[in-house]
């Protein structure tokens, strides 16, 4: 309008009377009108749209806001929301209303600068807010519409990190509690995410957090109900921190599950067990394996029992090993068993179990292969059976032994002695002879074999056993003095004078032997030699009537009279009432035409013994002999007085 005025200049208008182009003024009033209005648009549109709206517009709405985010327009309803990434740049690109030009219409934030997103400046909300501001619950940025002072419409834009970018974060952490952060923040954004549940158990467990991973673990089992996998997972955990209640509790929960899918549970049935031993319940260990023992397969039983029997031994009760061992046997290939029943003697060894003991010698005896293993079973069996007194039993055990080791001495000997005292003396007498062939230098055993000989009247196999030993142990005057009365036994007197001779030389001081050798000499017809034996025995023992005895006999023997007489003598001097002494010597006078000799020998009788009158009557015969007439009176006198005397006695 002010243009078209330049050009033409003012006008005049003239007043005068309605003619004919009185129409024209109102067109030329609205042109006018509409070039003002346009030139106003033009100079001032938001004064312009002010005015027009508050004429002819409605009441103000906000439909929305408009937004560029990484190039991508995105609208927000009014009193809306959109999520932004904390890393996504965005600008405010536009307001819908239905005001034109949004006249005096404003944005602004209570929690940024709204002029850094407006105008074509982008950010992003990290650059306005700093990462901190995402470290904790989701933040909004809000963004307020206002006209004039008063705000009429609200934007929210959502910025915070996703469960990517906190698992993203723990993975580039080098520290693992920093890493287990990071990967509990992704969790708790995606708490369905299996993976991140694992790397958030890695990095507790990698920091040391077990009691973290334990609760993280019975959240999820919390959460998702009896899982596996999870379970598997907390067993372990519950064991590292001591904490053996939890983790029998929690293999229990296994083995629920596993019963309620019908799978089987032994091996965790196993698990609990060593739980419980390798914390001292052992009654609790016992019953889980009693347990398992009844709903194992008959494949899976010895491993059980092995298991239980590991248990006791650890206990110490081999009243429970023994039962176990026992079990085990009934459920064992018979290569086994040796084995088994080796361990079960071994326990009865400890026991007081005498039966039991005898049973498992007995057992295993019965099942070891013929060897030394067998034949010591056997000797043990023996042994013990011998122990209680039951000789029978024990003779028995020991023939068995005897059958798998023929060579072996100590089972004959132990047969012999058995033998003995069941009365057996042949068998007594036969396992020594073959004990004595396998040990031909066993002096003892040879002993005893000969005085079993001699004492049973087998004198000759006697002889041959005590000579065997004088042979190897000449200086054994036991075994000469036991040989001598064998020698005695079978009157072998050139025998018995030979071994009688050792014997003097060894004892020469031992009158009792000296006799004997002189004895035996005298019965082997080695009279010269027996009579200076004799001589030797007199020497120191001249009131010996026994020496002088056998000198008179061998005095008598070798022709000897007048030595014979002599201890014919002296033996009656030593006791007048042997009377055979003098009448030897009388004999031996009257046969040798001897009277003087006679009346001496009587003479000394007759003094010796004066109340005998048979003396008085042997001196009267010589004293006659000889025509001693008074003499002989005399004596007749004295066997008259003597007889009167009898007679009245």
């Amino acid at each position: 309008m002010d243009h078209l005025q330049d050009e033409q200049g003012p006008r005049r208008v003239i007043k005068k009377g309605p003619g004919p182009g009185w129409f024209l003024y109102p067109l030329i009033a609205a042109f006018l009108l509409a070039a003002a209005a346009g030139l106003w648009h033009l100079a001032a549109p938001q004064s312009f749209a002010r005015v027009q709206g508050r004429l002819f517009g409605d009441p103000l709405e906000v439909r929305g806001l408009s937004l560029t985010v990484d190039r991508q327009t995105v609208t927000i309803p009014a009193g809306g929301s959109v999520d932004i990434h904390p890393g996504q740049n965005f600008t405010v690109s536009g307001l819908d209303t239905n005001r034109r030009l949004n006249y005096d219409l404003s944005l602004a934030s209570p929690d940024f600068n709204i002029n850094a997103v407006v105008g074509g400046a982008t950010a992003s909300p990290r650059q306005l807010l700093g990462d901190k501001a995402f470290e904790g619950p989701p933040r909004g940025l809000r963004i307020e519409v206002r006209d004039g002072a008063q705000a009429v419409a609200l934007f929210h834009i959502q910025s915070h990190y996703s469960a990517l970018d906190f698992a993203a974060q723990g993975a580039a952490a080098a520290d693992a509690a920093t890493r287990a952060e990071s990967f509990r923040r992704a969790l708790a954004l995606d708490p369905d995410s299996e993976s991140l549940r694992d790397k958030l158990l890695a990095a507790l467990n990698e920091s040391g957090q077990k009691h973290g991973a334990i609760e993280l673990l019975e959240a999820e089992l919390g959460r998702l109900g009896p899982d596996e996998d999870l379970l598997e997972r907390l067993l372990p955990l519950y064991t590292e921190m001591n904490q053996p209640r939890e983790a029998i509790r929690t293999l229990g929960r296994l083995i629920e599950l596993a019963a309620g899918q019908g799978r089987p549970y032994l091996d965790l049935m196993r698990r609990m067990a060593d739980i419980y031993q390798q914390n001292g319940w052992a009654e609790q260990a016992a019953e889980i394996f009693e347990e398992m023992l009844k709903q194992a397969p008959q494949e899976q039983v010895p491993e059980i029992l092995g298991g239980l029997l590991a248990l006791y031994r650890e206990q110490g009760r081999p009243d429970r090993e023994i039962d176990t061992l026992k079990r085990l046997l009934a459920v064992s290939p018979p290569e086994a068993s040796a084995a088994l029943w080796k361990e079960i003697t071994a326990l009865y060894e400890e026991s007081e179990d005498e039966a039991g003991r005898v049973e498992a010698w007995k057992s295993l005896a019965a099942i070891l292969p013929d060897g030394q293993d067998k034949l010591n079973a056997y000797k043990m069996l023996a042994h013990f059976h011998r122990q209680a007194g039951r000789n029978a039993e024990a003779l028995e055990a020991y023939r068995a032994a005897l059958k798998l080791g023929p060579k072996d001495g100590n089972i004959l000997l132990n047969l012999a002695r058995l033998s003995f005292t069941l009365g057996d003396r042949d068998g007594y007498r036969d396992y020594l002879a073959r004990g004595m062939a396998l040990s031909p230098d066993d002096l003892e055993l040879r002993r005893e074999l000969a005085d079993a000989y001699r004492e049973d009247g087998l004198n000759a196999k006697a002889r041959a056993e005590y000579l065997e030993l004088l042979k190897r142990a000449p200086e054994d005057q036991a075994a000469r003095l036991l040989l001598v009365d064998v020698l005695e036994e079978m009157d072998d007197k050139k025998g018995l004078a030979a071994h009688y001779a050792e014997l003097a030389k060894q004892n020469p001081d031992d009158a009792a032997i000296a006799y004997n050798y002189g004895a035996a000499l005298y019965e082997s017809k080695q009279f010269k030699a027996a009579i200076e034996v004799f001589k030797k025995l007199l020497a120191h023992d001249p009131t010996d009537s026994a020496v002088r005895e056998y000198l008179l006999a061998a005095y008598q023997q070798t022709k000897q009279t007048e030595a014979m007489l002599n201890e014919a003598l002296e033996l009656y001097r030593l006791d007048p009432s042997k009377t055979v002494y003098r009448a030897l010597m009388l004999n031996t006078y009257e046969n040798a035409g001897n009277w003087n000799g006679f009346e001496a020998a009587a003479l000394e009788a007759a003094e010796l013994s004066p109340g005998d009158i048979e003396a008085w009557r042997a001196l009267l015969k010589a004293q006659t002999q000889l025509k001693k007439t008074t003499e002989a009176a005399e004596t007749q006198r004295k066997i008259e007085e003597l007889s009167k005397q009898g007679q009245q006695n």
